[in-house]
């Protein structure tokens, strides 16, 4: 049997006593189902979680369909990219109005990355170069060296694991959990026993608005405060964290809530463990033209996790996502210049002492 769940203990058609509290299996987190009508099934017969299918008639207003046809037949609003600018350097000494930095990413004030604006840097022959710190060349051979006798643990949604799709190959670890066809959000695990790098990822507790048909059970999923928490006392660590598309479809209120108890872990974790960095990844900007469109709330997202992530000390980067993307005229909601912010942290920790 199948009944609605949700982030609020409120549901259509389900009076209070007829609502199953599954927070507990959430990890803490609010999670709440409709109780089954079988008498056979009970609250403690819940087994997973899947997003259900559009519906195809919604009974709109006509203020709210004008808004629907303005997404998907209206836009996009984009200037030809059949431009060209001609640009000749004037006769004798030319002053920069801004001098290149020369200070190394690595020796940046990482407190300083939650203080910048969308103008924090810019393209250069299509990769990221900030103003305040100079990046290295990463490549294998940097990240090799620098992970080497590190544990790297990935905590978010799709993008997230994307991340580490990109930083795998470039260790050359070997799957010790591989990916499932069947199951497109599932923990993964690969490690390089050479030179001691271990690379993990988890996606978070509901609410995980999953993809259409993917039935998400309570195993595959993973709080991230759970797994901060288990990070040891001793030990190298990375821990990159990353919330947007899946959290969108809900009240930002959630996302909040859910940042402040990821922060008391990271709060926990750095008093705990002197060899952890961490890494928060910002929401990003993609050109979404479809009507159930996720990206819309973004700059808000940001302020949210920027806001709430701040404060915790030297060791805690904030990756600001989303003007990098926006230079890029990012269209996709898994960016495949991704690579940019992975350069861009592991520039920032690598060599760090």
């Amino acid at each position: 049997e199948a009944t609605p769940c949700s982030p609020y203990p409120a549901l259509p058609a389900f009076p209070a006593e007829e609502v199953c509290d599954l927070t507990a299996r959430n990890d803490g987190f609010p999670w709440y189902c409709g109780r089954p009508g079988k008498k056979e099934l009970t609250c403690s017969d819940y087994v997973s979680a899947r997003k259900i299918d559009y519906p195809s008639f919604l009974p709109l207003t006509e203020a709210e369909e004008q808004l629907i046809e303005i997404t998907e037949s209206k836009r996009p609003f984009l200037i030809p990219n059949d431009i060209e600018l001609d640009v000749k350097p004037l006769p004798g000494p030319v002053e920069l109005t801004r001098r290149l930095p020369t200070l190394p990413c690595n020796r940046r004030d990482l407190n300083e990355t939650f203080s910048e604006t969308d103008q924090f840097g810019y393209l250069y022959n299509h990769s990221w170069r900030p103003f305040a710190c100079r990046l290295p060349q990463v490549d294998a051979g940097f990240l090799q060296q620098c992970l080497k006798d590190t544990q790297i643990l990935y905590l978010g949604d799709s993008n997230t694991r994307l991340q580490m799709d990109l930083l795998t190959p470039q260790v050359n670890c070997k799957n010790k959990i591989a990916r499932a066809r069947s199951t497109w959000h599932a923990p993964l695990w690969c490690d390089n026993d050479r030179l001691n790098i271990s690379v993990k990822y988890f996606p978070p507790m509901h609410p995980f608005y999953g993809s259409i048909g993917e039935l998400l059970k309570p195993e595959v999923l993973s709080s991230e405060v759970s797994k901060i928490d288990a990070v040891p006392a001793r030990g190298k660590f990375i821990v990159h964290l990353h919330h947007f598309l899946h959290f969108m479809p809900f009240h930002l209120a959630l996302a909040e809530q859910r940042l402040k108890a990821v922060r008391a872990a990271v709060k926990r974790l750095l008093a705990r463990n002197p060899q952890v960095f961490v890494v928060y990844q910002s929401a990003f900007a993609s050109y979404d033209r479809s009507p159930k469109n996720k990206h819309k709330l973004n700059a808000m997202l940001v302020e949210i996790q920027r806001t709430v992530m701040r404060g915790l000390g030297p060791r805690v980067m904030f990756v600001q996502a989303l003007p990098i993307m926006v230079a890029l005229e990012n269209k996709s909601g898994h960016p495949k210049e991704s690579d940019q912010f992975l350069a861009l942290y592991m520039g920032h920790i690598c060599g760090r002492k």
